[in-house]
């Protein structure tokens, strides 16, 4: 592997997240796992030096589609997957996504929530990813756990994670100093509106800002910023969006999903956060 990547001229680095997957095995278990239908157009994300982009072929996971942003490893992909395999150079939080709907991906272990979340805005239906574990266990928690999280409730309002295998660190390389994860995303709700989505991410970032607090000490500032909800009265508002009665006592991590969907349908439709 060192003499290969040697050749293409490529030093990967832990500190980036540049983890190349190497075991055979678990890549057809991931191109497995993957909930399309056959024929349906498939995006690899983070080619690298394909040993997913061959189990998706041979798991007949086609057309493919694969995203890779290193011209060295492009160029490889090219020589050594199919013809019909179609590699794009490119970055994936800024090319054009194909016209596809099932994605799969060895995502770096560094910056994977951000490729996830440009997968989730373009509408994915479903995919099947490896990722950090500490990233899985925050994607798929549930509410009320140490890990539930501001990214929790964001993909929870379209779909869910499933987490599956843990993956060692050998099957990697370089070997990172923590484990993967394979994470199956499955669609069940349609794309939250845009107005929706930056309101519900502003309230996020205001509930979660401080995890340890009581909503009752940081909530009221947070719903003060829309105008119109006087910090001293929010229960009205809080109420008419279903929360539980006693949030006051609640911390963020203790609120579900819906919630936080509900409260921020209602704050669209106050004025606006004010300066």
């Amino acid at each position: 592997m060192e003499e290969l990547l040697e050749a293409l001229g490529l030093f990967p680095r832990r500190s980036q997240g540049q983890n190349f997957l190497l075991d055979p095995a678990v890549a057809r278990d991931v191109a497995s796992l993957l909930p399309a239908p056959r024929g349906a157009p498939v995006v690899e994300i983070g080619g690298g030096l394909g040993a997913l982009s061959l189990a998706l072929v041979e798991a007949g996971r086609e057309p493919l589609t694969v995203i890779e942003r290193d011209p060295r490893l492009s160029a490889f992909l090219v020589t050594n997957l199919p013809s019909r395999v179609r590699v794009l150079t490119a970055d994936a939080l800024t090319v054009r996504l194909p016209a596809a709907r099932h994605f799969a991906g060895n995502l770096p272990f560094r910056g994977a929530t951000e490729i996830l979340l440009r997968l989730l805005g373009s509408g994915m239906e479903a995919g099947v990813f490896l990722v950090q574990e500490e990233v899985a266990d925050r994607l798929a928690a549930s509410a009320g756990s140490r890990e539930y999280g501001r990214l929790t409730v964001r993909f929870a309002l379209e779909g869910r994670f499933s987490p599956g295998r843990q993956v060692p660190s050998s099957a990697f390389y370089p070997p990172p100093r923590v484990r993967g994860r394979v994470l199956v995303w499955e669609r069940e709700h349609p794309t939250l509106p845009r107005p929706l989505e930056g309101c519900l991410e502003k309230l996020l970032a205001g509930a979660f800002a401080h995890r340890r607090k009581m909503l009752g000490g940081t909530l009221p500032g947070v719903l003060r910023a829309w105008g119109g909800y006087p910090r001293e009265r929010p229960e009205r508002l809080l109420a008419q969006a279903n929360w539980p009665e006693d949030w006051p006592r609640r911390r963020a991590e203790e609120i579900p999903p819906e919630a936080y969907r509900s409260l921020a349908e209602r704050l669209a439709e106050a004025p606006g956060p004010s300066g």
